[in-house]
């Protein structure tokens, strides 16, 4: 009996039978694994971060768990080996079970099963090294029966979610097992943290290894990586609206009658905003009003304060309160808007623009801004991303407007939030030294680009001079108060930890994001002047991760567009690996994201 893989090759049914072992294998596996070492993990529940051992978490019982890997192994050693071998292997391993389950010491068979699948592996890698294949392994069924596994996965954890938000009193069995999982693979954010910022010398030693003897010239001119995936226009407006939907419910959902019974205020901040924006309210004159401005020429943050107090008259001008919870309605569609044009003008790739559309409406950047009431960062990335569109175009075609209007976009960020401009200076400087240095064809162009960075620069020298108050200063000021300094690797390690797992309801350790932005830094290459940009930004988060506390790491990483290497990396993943995959991915981000957002509401009486 033989059956049709997606590749269009025929594959014999016992094979594929021996694949979905396989995959089976490693979900329980994961849970047991992880259950027998009982690692710390950070959960979020009713907006509190808690650090508690990962223990007694099984698919159907620690019992029942083990015994379905023992006997799945035992069947797949029957199934995978192709000569004479299986009868050995699959007899030995499964008569050492059936004594192990029978036996009077349980933690004989808890010790057996989790050595289940380092022997499996032992003989993939084997076989993969052997001149004559004697397991069979399908990558690519697989990968697909894999995914599809956490296809079913993913919609069980979407309907908890589901059930949570319509009847929150409902009990419900421990059953979330992909956000279990998800917290097993989170236990590794840290390291992936400390890899990607570390993202350009890993790049250039793995390029220096493959291609032995070219020099940093030769690596920057690489072959390119990306390719454009062109969709229709109708296909992209359904695609960004739908986006801005989903942005839209994660937003609303801590807003939700069964989620924020007493009407709870969310954002962390927004108390501290609407105290900053009392004098503008209460403001009677066009002179009072016009007093109050030039003061807030002083703060770091006047354009985002004057843009906000208009909205809040617009949204709900009875209630300051109210109307500040009402912006993240505003500016989630926004960011999502404005990543899909900048992503578009990096990657020239329709469709990977609509996944950076999406990854950024699931977002850290969008839950933090939630969360924390980080109004004024969530509302100057918006001109960030334009500052970058602009920069790039202006690279491509050095025209005085593309120029000009880098130009005054920088300014906008300084005004908008005036901490944030350091750091994108900061990288943008260094990207446009690196092509003056690398890209001779491009000097004339980035000379102009930095002239287009002086009047910030100018504006900001004023600041600091005469006014005593500027972004470099708030910024060197802050992590001066926080602690700033070299510090010794256990208090760099537990500040990385606490930065990523626990401030800001842990929204730093998302391991999915994480995990695709590695991906991309292992296969992208340094030809393209937008990789060039993106391994900039990434490699800044060294300097936090060395010489910050938690909140300067975290501050640092909401500036990061980690959604666009990770959606390029999604784009590529789809190629190699299919649809099945992919989707397993974007579905586990859209329930991470709605059960995030679920606990965001503090319950009192937990």
């Amino acid at each position: 009996m033989k059956r049709l893989d997606l590749g269009g090759r025929y594959i014999p049914f016992q094979n594929s039978i021996s694949s979905l072992l396989l995959a089976l294998i490693l979900f329980f596996y994961i849970l047991t694994l992880a259950s027998f070492f009982n690692p710390t993990v950070y959960p979020l529940i009713d907006r509190v971060t808690y650090s508690t051992p990962f223990a007694e978490k099984y698919f159907l019982g620690k019992d029942l768990d083990q015994v379905l890997i023992l006997s799945m192994t035992s069947l797949w050693l029957f199934l995978s080996i192709k000569n004479r071998l299986r009868y050995i292997l699959s007899g030995v391993y499964g008569l050492t079970s059936i004594a192990a389950v029978t036996g009077t010491y349980p933690p004989i068979t808890e010790l057996w099963s989790l050595l289940s699948f380092p022997l499996l592996l032992t003989l993939l890698v084997l076989n993969k090294l052997s001149k004559k294949q004697v397991v069979f392994f399908e990558k690519r069924l697989y990968i697909n029966l894999l995914s599809g596994l956490g296809v079913i996965i993913g919609f069980l954890s979407l309907i908890i979610s589901g059930i949570q938000l319509t009847a929150p009193d409902a009990i419900l069995p421990s059953i979330n097992y992909m956000y279990y999982m998800y917290l097993i693979f989170s236990i590794f954010s840290p390291i992936a943290l400390i890899i990607i910022g570390l993202s350009f010398p890993i790049k250039m030693v793995i390029t220096r290894i493959i291609n032995s003897g070219s020099n940093l010239m030769r690596v920057l001119n690489g072959p390119s990586s990306t390719s454009n995936d062109f969709l229709k226009l109708n296909t992209r407006i359904m695609s960004l609206s739908g986006i801005i939907i989903l942005s839209l419910l994660i937003v609303w959902i801590p807003h939700m009658e069964t989620v924020n019974k007493d009407d709870q205020v969310i954002g962390s901040d927004t108390n501290d905003y609407a105290i900053l924006l009392e004098n503008l309210n209460a403001s009677t004159t066009v002179q009072e009003f016009a007093n109050v401005f030039v003061s807030l020429f002083s703060d770091d943050r006047p354009l985002s304060l004057v843009t906000f107090f208009i909205l809040t008259k617009i949204l709900d001008p009875s209630n300051l309160v109210n109307s500040l919870e009402l912006l993240p309605f505003v500016l989630a569609p926004l960011l999502v808007i404005s990543i899909y044009i900048v992503t578009m003008e990096l990657t020239s790739n329709h469709f990977t623009a609509i996944m950076s559309s999406f990854m950024t409406a699931i977002s850290f950047h969008v839950l933090v801004g939630i969360y924390g009431g980080l109004y004024a960062n969530w509302f100057t990335l918006i001109f960030v991303n334009l500052s970058i569109l602009f920069l790039m175009r202006s690279l491509r075609v050095p025209s005085k407007m593309n120029i000009t209007l880098f130009s005054i976009l920088l300014i906008v960020v300084l005004f908008s939030h005036e901490p944030t401009w350091p750091i994108v200076t900061l990288v943008l400087f260094i990207f446009l030294t690196t092509l003056f240095i690398v890209k001779p064809s491009l000097k004339k162009r980035v000379g102009y680009l930095l002239i287009g960075t002086m009047p910030s620069f100018m504006i900001e020298l004023f600041k600091t001079i005469f006014i005593r108050q500027s972004g470099v200063i708030k910024n060197v000021s802050f992590a001066s108060s926080q602690g700033l300094g070299v510090q010794d690797v256990p208090t760099i390690w537990n500040n990385l930890v606490i930065s990523v797992h626990t401030y800001l309801a842990g929204q730093f350790s998302n391991s999915i994001i994480f995990g695709l932005v590695i991906y991309w830094v292992l296969s992208c290459t340094f030809k393209d002047k937008s990789n060039i940009l993106i391994i900039i930004f990434l490699s800044i988060v060294v300097l936090p991760i060395l010489f910050g506390d938690p909140e300067v790491i975290g501050r640092v990483l909401y500036e990061i567009p980690f959604q666009i290497p990770a959606a390029v990396a999604l784009t590529q993943i789809k190629k190699k690996y299919g649809n099945i995959f992919f989707f397993s991915i974007c579905l586990w981000l859209i329930a991470l994201s709605i059960r995030t957002s679920t606990n965001f509401y503090f319950d009192i009486q937990r």
